[in-house]
């Protein structure tokens, strides 16, 4: 086990994540990612545009998940100025 930290280039990101193409959550279909936020009460689930995605991987930088997150299929790591955003990534095995 390592708590190095390992970042990941944005496009490389991306290609990793698990995109959902057609989620509607309520605007009319569009491609989005699952992910987890770290909170005081515990993981947070939600929707996310790739789009925004993107942004938000420009701004803060990617970097690989620890071993619980990728475990469970959220490989891909943000930590923003709130807390600890982690995505859902295909299957890497």
């Amino acid at each position: 086990m390592s708590d190095e930290r390992v970042p990941v280039a944005t496009d490389e990101a991306l290609a990793m994540l698990a995109v959902i193409e057609d989620y509607d959550a309520g605007g009319g279909p569009e491609p989005c990612v699952h992910s987890y936020r770290a909170s005081e009460i515990g993981l947070i689930g939600a929707h996310w545009p790739v789009e925004k995605v993107r942004a938000v991987f420009e701004e803060y930088g990617v970097e690989l998940a620890g071993e619980f997150m990728t475990a469970i299929g959220y490989g891909l790591a943000v930590i923003d100025s709130t807390s600890p955003v982690f995505f859902a990534t295909k299957d890497q095995s």
